[in-house]
């Protein structure tokens, strides 16, 4: 995990991940689930928004990591 920190902090990555996202729930990405079977898209939306919560908890770990000295000296100061 420590290796992939530095490119969850990216603004160039995190662009791509937004658009990546757009796309995947963009409607017509997801007609093309969309064959009479509801229980496809229902999945594909689960999943698709069970793996964009988890980049950005990722995003966010590796956000708290590079930033946690300047916490500490926040909260000393005051």
């Amino acid at each position: 995990m420590k290796r992939k920190e530095p490119l969850f902090r990216k603004k160039s990555f995190i662009i791509v991940i937004f658009f990546v996202l757009f796309i995947l729930i963009n409607w017509p990405f997801i007609s093309i689930f969309d064959k009479g079977h509801s229980k496809k898209i229902f999945y594909y939306l689960f999943i698709v928004w069970g793996i964009s919560i988890y980049v950005l908890f990722l995003m966010g770990n590796s956000w708290i990591n590079y930033h946690k000295d300047d916490f500490k000296k926040n909260a000393n100061d005051k």
